[in-house]
């Protein structure tokens, strides 16, 4: 199976990523909150592009691939592997012993479900090339 690739032509920037490319400001450097970030509108345009589907389909298809892989997280307790792109997987982390910061009390926090994200080695080398 040929593997399909969304990104642009070697040397190309996006002009999402454009702004991202900026030098950092002052106000960049202390919040997360002021960096751009892909929405839902990205990845469904991209799509469009890619596979020449109508906006309608697009946002279908984004859909059932987010509901699968909630699924696939929630139900099955599967991890999900993108090849070149990295693996989610559902951990529970331990409860551990905590203090009450006004009282002083101690007690022990509640075990709880989580995803972690591990990058592939591609996505590594892609994000920190120059």
């Amino acid at each position: 199976m040929e593997e399909l690739e969304l990104g642009l032509p070697p040397g190309e920037v996006c002009s999402t990523c454009q702004d991202r490319n900026r030098a950092p400001t002052e106000r960049s450097r202390r919040s997360r909150s002021t960096r751009p970030t892909c929405t839902d509108a990205f990845f469904i345009g991209r799509i469009v592009e890619a596979t020449g589907l109508s906006q309608g389909d697009a946002i279908v298809v984004y859909h059932v691939i987010l509901d699968a892989m909630k699924h696939a997280l929630r139900r099955h307790r599967e991890a999900i592997r993108i090849r070149g792109f990295g693996t989610l997987e559902r951990v529970t982390r331990q409860g551990h012993k905590i203090r009450h910061p006004r009282t002083g009390e101690d007690a022990i926090s509640r075990s709880f479900d989580c995803v972690r994200f591990r990058a592939a080695p591609t996505l590594k080398k892609r994000i920190r090339a120059p």
